[in-house]
């Protein structure tokens, strides 16, 4: 897991060595799992079997439900369009489906992309990062941190991870 997150540091450490150079996405209109990106279409739909479930070293948990929401029963706010629903003292809608945003940093080898998902409670938001990696057949997803305060980083990463042209024989 060490091992994960350095690689990943400094994969994001390099492409901030270069000029920062990405773009941002259109989501599609029916499906919030998809975006287009200059030509290039970014679909995590068949990723993972959604809803997903994760907790933090807190022993938080989350259910990510990135296509079609999920009912969160977050306070004064309930919700049924839950992109991401955290537990912990009480529920928190840590996101929703609506609008994300979707950025590509315009990598090839790996491919580093990553759905937002705003509209938290108290302005919560979750960032997931995608990262292709061939020698992992199977995509995985874990929890990083929360940082800064009420910002929760994910990490996906996987050989076909909703990247286009990913045949995952």
């Amino acid at each position: 897991e060490m091992g994960a997150t350095l690689l990943t540091t400094c994969i994001f450490a390099l492409l901030l060595s270069k000029p920062l150079e990405a773009a941002q996405c259109m989501p599609d209109n029916e499906n919030p799992c998809i975006a287009m990106c200059n030509g290039t279409t970014f679909d995590i739909t068949k990723v993972f079997n959604y809803p997903v479930n994760l907790t933090d070293p807190r022993g938080y948990y989350y259910l990510f439900s990135p296509c079609k929401g999920y009912p969160c029963p977050s306070g004064e706010q309930p919700t049924t369009d839950t992109a991401v629903c955290q537990k912990a003292d009480v529920f928190y809608t840590c996101g929703k489906i609506e609008k994300p945003i979707v950025m590509w940093g315009l990598t090839y080898e790996p491919f580093i992309f990553s759905f937002q998902y705003p509209w938290g409670v108290d302005w919560r938001i979750s960032i997931f990062n995608f990262i292709s990696d061939p020698t992992q057949t199977v995509p995985t997803i874990k929890f990083i941190s929360e940082d800064p305060f009420l910002q929760y980083n994910f990490e996906v990463r996987g050989k076909c991870i909703g990247q286009p042209d990913c045949n995952d024989n």
